[in-house]
């Protein structure tokens, strides 16, 4: 999937960002070597390719391609384009950022030295929680001299069979799945749809019903 946002595009003119995700939920998908479930690919202006496997080689990438940053504006564009790009190491496709603007703050750090810092908090649903932050520091000349990250993320609730108890004969089993599936909400879609398609007519049914529940719900 292509990670478009416009300050990444400011930071990093001509490249493109692409994550590369393997599913963890309901059944895990093992990725082939040297992949990641979680995998960052960047397309530069000519035309190469460069992997970035995790954190560390998200500020190798940083050090090496990032113009100097040499205003307030474009330091506040750096830290969201590192917020952006990382959260994708953390995403398991149940998680749901945003960067608040008002989380991007620029100080002075003497000698016309800068530090950006931000955060990307978790959309609060399914019972997840969390933010993950950055702190970016640039010398006089608009080089990046070093990142702190920190990531503190409650995992809420994730699908593992849940669709396929809607028809059980215990009630209280019943009872489980379906509220599960109301506390992920609309995180569940994509699950309910790949249920649906291989589900009978009966459980076809029930997955209808809980998804317009969840949609009439708001949830």
């Amino acid at each position: 999937a292509a990670i478009e946002d416009e300050a990444l595009a400011r930071a990093f003119s001509g490249y493109s960002f692409y994550a590369l995700r393997f599913r963890r939920y309901p059944v895990a998908l093992a990725p082939p070597a040297p992949l990641k479930s979680n995998n960052l690919f960047v397309v530069k202006p000519e035309g190469a390719v460069e992997y970035v496997p995790d954190a560390e080689g998200l500020k190798r990438f940083f050090a090496a391609a990032l113009p100097p940053v040499k205003t307030d504006a474009a330091a506040r564009d750096a830290a969201r384009a590192w917020l952006k790009l990382a959260q994708e190491f953390h995403q398991d496709g149940f998680f749901e950022f945003s960067i608040p603007e008002d989380s991007l703050r620029v100080r002075a750090a003497g000698s016309g030295a800068r530090e950006a810092s931000g955060k990307a908090v978790v959309n609060r649903q399914g019972g997840n929680a969390g933010e993950i932050g950055v702190s970016l520091a640039f010398d006089s000349a608009g080089g990046l001299t070093n990142v702190s990250e920190s990531a503190s993320l409650n995992q809420g609730m994730r699908p593992i069979c849940q669709a396929t108890k809607l028809l059980d004969p215990d009630p209280i089993v019943r009872g489980m799945a379906e509220q599960s599936l109301l506390v992920m909400g609309r995180t569940a879609k994509e699950y309910l749809d790949e249920q649906r398609a291989k589900a009978g007519p009966e459980l076809r049914a029930a997955i209808d019903a809980i998804w317009r529940r969840i949609v009439a719900e708001g949830r």
